[in-house]
């Protein structure tokens, strides 16, 4: 059973497992129960009436603000961090618990690949035991992506493929990427929007590249170029 299966199958034992829900009063003065709670937006709460339906904002102008200090305080404090930055806030409340949500998809892919020996995303906190010295497998896939002499792309690429720390910083990264693909919610849960689909995209082809790449013989000008795509995508310079 690959890891994605598995993670699927550990959501749906969530959602038989699901019980009370979160309640939010409206502006109208009528209570609801959300089965999940995933962020606070500058423009809304977003939240999952049932399992079967899909994520939906809800303006705060429709929420009683009054009563949401007294009844959920977390969610309080995170609509005046969303407010206050501007930011998308995750709060992963109900059956969202150990989801990541799609407002931190990018971040967390950034975290997988730059290092994933510090995992703050699921608790507690994971911190790897082992972790490298010198070259990290980030530092050589930074490098990778633009080298051009040939030397020294062989150097490289058996720096990579050593056996030793950098590569099982690789197997890490994979795993890391294994899991925030398999820990965002559902898509009829919570439909993609264009950029959340590149970024998928971008991920499962990174990820394919660097397994081909550690039982390869060379580094393609294609690996490169697959290298070079999801880093920009995420931000890395």
């Amino acid at each position: 059973m690959n890891k994605i299966t598995l993670y699927s199958l550990l959501f749906i034992i969530q959602v038989i497992n699901a019980c009370a829900g979160i309640k939010i009063k409206g502006s109208n003065g009528v209570e609801i129960d959300f089965v999940a709670v995933f962020d606070a937006r500058p423009s809304g709460l977003v939240v999952l009436q049932n399992p079967d339906s899909s994520a939906i904002t809800i303006p705060w102008s429709k929420i009683d603000m009054n009563a949401l200090k007294d009844m959920q305080p977390e969610i309080n404090e995170a609509y005046l961090r969303a407010v206050a930055t501007q930011n998308d806030m995750p709060l992963g409340l109900g059956l969202a618990k150990d989801m990541l949500s799609l407002s931190q998809l990018s971040e967390a892919l950034k975290q997988a690949v730059k290092d994933p020996y510090y995992w703050p995303y699921g608790k507690p906190v994971n911190y790897a035991k082992r972790r490298p010295q010198g070259n990290t497998s980030f530092t050589l896939l930074k490098r990778m992506r633009n080298v051009q002499a040939d030397q020294e792309k062989k150097i490289i690429f058996n720096d990579f493929k050593d056996g030793g720390y950098a590569s099982y910083g690789i197997a890490m990264m994979i795993e890391r990427i294994d899991y925030v693909l398999a820990n965002i919610p559902p898509e009829k849960m919570f439909p993609r929007q264009p950029k959340d689909l590149i970024l998928i995209h971008e991920s499962i082809r990174f990820k394919k590249t660097i397994t081909e790449m550690l039982g390869g013989d060379t580094l393609s000008s294609d690996n490169q170029a697959t290298i070079r795509s999801f880093f920009q995508k995420l931000g890395i310079e």
